[in-house]
């Protein structure tokens, strides 16, 4: 059953749609800076660092944390 203005990509058609399905998946991560004080002298201002990949609900995660612009 197709829905209105939702529906498969014809290749004459340009135009295009797509959806979301939001379901209820939870998890959590605990990112731990150790050492926050040293990182943020080494790390110059407004550059940032990248957690290791993490899952929750089948996808691949990571967290950035900027340091902030003095």
């Amino acid at each position: 059953m197709s829905t209105p203005g939702f529906g498969v990509a014809d290749a004459d058609d340009p135009s295009s749609a797509s959806a979301i399905v939001a379901g209820i998946v939870t998890g959590h991560h605990i990112l731990h800076i150790e050492g926050y004080l040293r990182i943020m002298e080494e790390i110059p201002n407004g550059n940032r660092i990248k957690s290791r990949p993490f899952r929750v609900g089948a996808r691949s995660w990571c967290i950035l944390y900027s340091t902030p612009i003095a």
